[in-house]
């Protein structure tokens, strides 16, 4: 967007996600248009914006230490600037999903039906005798909370 229409990325998402006819838009707002258009018939241009995407390539294995001369090539060397990068704590694995046993379950359900919305000392009570953290318990309440006002 940037480098093809001379325009930030949020503008050239407001463009594409919100089309006007032609004869509706003023000559400045037909400017991006005929830029596009004029990129597009030249043949050349493809070349040039991979060319300005790899230099940037380059630019970041740079800044990031990474040495550009080695051939080893590496899966993130396919990830483009549209890609999610890595995340900054490097491979840390998703948080593993809260399992409650049967007692578990039956415990918070007399819990909620005693006070719906319970305190921040409740939850941490329930979560000292119920040996879970004091978020799954938040969660379970909002998400019990949620499911019954989707029934009624």
């Amino acid at each position: 967007g940037e480098y093809v229409l001379g325009l930030s990325q949020g503008s050239v998402s407001e463009l594409l996600s919100k089309p006007k006819t032609w004869h509706m838009l003023s000559i400045k707002g037909r400017e991006p248009f005929i830029r596009m258009q004029l990129w597009l018939n030249d043949p050349a241009n493809m070349d040039k914006l991979l060319s300005v995407k790899n230099e940037k390539r380059e630019a970041s294995k740079r800044r990031h230490g990474v040495d550009s001369s080695s051939d080893r090539s590496s899966p993130l060397d396919t990830l483009d600037d549209y890609s999610n990068p890595p995340s900054e704590t490097g491979s840390m694995a998703k948080k593993q999903r809260a399992l409650f046993s049967d007692e578990q379950r039956e415990a918070l359900n007399i819990a909620f039906a005693l006070d719906p919305y319970p305190s921040n000392s409740a939850m941490e009570y329930l979560s000292n005798e119920l040996n879970l953290e004091v978020k799954s318990i938040t969660n379970w309440f909002h998400n019990h909370r949620m499911r019954l006002k989707q029934i009624h």
